[in-house]
């Protein structure tokens, strides 16, 4: 029954950003880079990086209600939690070593660049 209804869930997520390709989410969160270190902004950059931290903090967000929810880890992290900036990091290096994963939803990709750094053993 929980799946039943955690699926529910999913059906009524919003639909753009859930179809949002890896390679999007890339190009979003390359903004963060480009402010952190200092370089020439780009006109969107702002709201670039925004998205991206809101995209990557309600996945994280969603992870921790399925948690609770199905009352299981899905990602085995630190108790002390990840760093603010981890997600993305974690993300972006996936698609590094896996450019193949960039035409993929952003989802999908995050979820396999999660699992495969907090993969629960």
């Amino acid at each position: 029954m929980r799946w039943v209804i955690f699926l529910g869930i999913l059906a009524i997520s919003n639909p753009t950003l859930a179809q949002m390709k890896a390679i999007d989410l890339e190009k979003h969160c390359r903004a963060v880079d480009r402010i952190v270190e200092g370089r020439e902004i780009l006109e969107t950059d702002v709201s670039d990086a925004a998205l991206c931290i809101g995209y990557l903090g309600g996945f994280m967000d969603t992870v921790q209600v399925m948690e609770n929810f199905l009352e299981t880890e899905i990602f085995c992290i630190p108790p002390e939690g990840l760093p603010s900036d981890q997600t993305r990091r974690v993300f972006m290096k996936f698609l590094e070593e896996n450019p193949t994963e960039l035409s993929e939803t952003a989802r999908s990709t995050l979820w396999l660049a999660m699992n495969r750094s907090f993969a629960c053993r």
